[in-house]
């Protein structure tokens, strides 16, 4: 804004000086040629008579001197000045010295005059129509109008930056809100977030998305924290199997089929127990499914064939042949459907059923499991969705690391779906992994 001040200032200042100019040229121009239709239109015996009839005609401006020159001496003069310049020989000496029409500037005393000199002549005597303007005045009117202009822009500029300071100042706010909150948030606390204002701006959607990064960067940090803590809970009691079994084999080489078939079965369980805390931390991670179009008919075929390895048991697959193609990942999914098929068959014995099968409707696709077992009540049907929560009939019918329910739940939400637990045909409990789909 100050360097626009300053050109507008500096062309202001120009244009004023042009305009003036420009004025006095015009009056000049205008009296040599007003002389020159005076002397064609009247017969004049001599140039004093000529000089005297157009000074007496004309009306100078009020910083204007005419002088009539004749033969080297002011014979008349019309107009007002502090100067006089028909006193100064060195001026008149300048004006009558041209043979034509002429304008030129001269200085006297610290002043600016403007002048033209139009020689004429006749047959008895010649002379000069001199007309002198003083630049000084034209000079103070351009002065005041660029002091009017500057003291406008100053006043403008002012205001301007006045503005700019209080608008910058809300503008930027939300951006150091976001520093300070960038600064403040650590390992230890990531709880901090951005205020957002409501106005609906960038600056308000700049915070919703640092806040959302905040959320996940939060929701990360809490998944690694859990799986230290549960992997570090549910992974000391097989360690102190293992570990009472190899001081065993230590003391007693006897015991060492019984104590190998024990470690190898414990390490195991381990294996199987961080595989799963390591699905439950990827859950929320992007590139955690890599989709892909698949047959329905297909999946349920492939999953039933999987499925019956597991355990001897009476399985059943579901009727399903309305050839559905669905955007899934077909490892994840199939990893969460046996997970819900090993929950089956350990809360069923050898001879018991298990349904394996797969419902469409126009709005959702439903993976199910149902099994001929003791079902799962109501009131635990939530819980035992969590981490290493366990059935009221897990002490009975096996040991498992309370996962896999999990581990389906983190698939299923994935797939922007959800685990519904609920009541089998078969007597005891379905639980289903239930995906959106779009209506056709």
């Amino acid at each position: 804004m100050a360097i626009l001040a300053i050109l507008l200032t500096s062309g202001t200042a120009f244009v004023l000086q042009q305009q003036g100019d420009q004025r006095i040229a015009e009056s000049l121009s205008r009296e040599a040629n007003e002389l020159l239709l005076l002397s064609e239109s009247l017969e004049f015996q001599s140039s004093e008579q000529l000089l005297e009839r157009f000074i007496q005609r004309s009306s100078p401006d009020t910083d204007e001197q005419i002088l009539a020159v004749v033969d080297g001496r002011v014979v008349l003069r019309s107009g007002g000045s502090d100067l006089r310049l028909d006193q100064n020989q060195s001026f008149l000496n300048l004006a009558t010295a041209v043979s034509s029409t002429t304008v030129g500037d001269f200085e006297l005393e610290g002043e600016q005059f403007r002048w033209i000199s139009v020689p004429v002549s006749s047959e008895v005597d010649s002379g000069f129509l001199v007309s002198v303007f003083s630049l000084e005045s034209q000079q103070a009117q351009a002065n005041a109008a660029l002091a009017s202009f500057i003291g406008i822009a100053l006043l403008a500029l002012s205001l301007v930056s006045l503005l700019g300071w209080f608008g910058s100042g809300r503008i930027f706010r939300p951006i150091k809100q976001i520093s300070s909150a960038a600064a403040e948030i650590g390992h230890a606390n990531l709880s901090g977030r951005v205020p957002v204002s409501g106005n609906g701006n960038e600056l308000d959607q700049l915070a919703i998305e640092f806040n959302s990064m905040l959320d996940r960067v939060e929701q990360s940090f809490e998944n690694q924290k859990q799986f230290v803590d549960d992997a570090g809970h549910e992974l000391r009691t097989p360690l102190t199997v293992i570990r009472g079994h190899l001081d065993l084999l230590a003391n007693d080489p006897k015991a060492n089929a019984q104590s190998m078939d024990i470690v190898r079965d414990e390490l195991a369980r381990m294996s199987r127990l961080v595989s799963d805390l390591q699905t439950l931390t990827k859950s929320n991670q992007p590139g955690f499914t890599k989709k892909e179009t698949i047959d329905l008919q297909v999946l349920g075929d492939e999953l039933f064939v999987k499925a019956e390895a597991l355990a001897e048991r009476t399985w059943i697959q579901a009727p399903f042949d309305q050839g559905v193609d669905y955007e899934l990942d077909r490892q994840r999914i199939t990893q969460a459907v046996l997970q819900l098929a090993d929950n089956a068959c350990s809360q069923t014995k050898p001879g018991d059923q298990i349904e394996i099968g797969i419902s469409a409707t126009n709005t959702e696709i439903s993976i199910f499991v149902g099994d001929s077992g003791p079902g799962i009540p109501e009131r635990d049907r939530e819980r035992i969705v969590k981490r290493f929560a366990r059935g009221a009939n897990h002490s009975e019918h096996g040991e498992g690391s309370g996962l896999g329910l999990a581990v389906a739940d983190a698939i299923a939400r994935a797939h922007d779906g959800r685990l519904e637990i609920g009541d089998s045909s078969l007597g005891g409990a379905k639980v289903a992994i239930v995906l959106p789909r779009g209506e056709k």
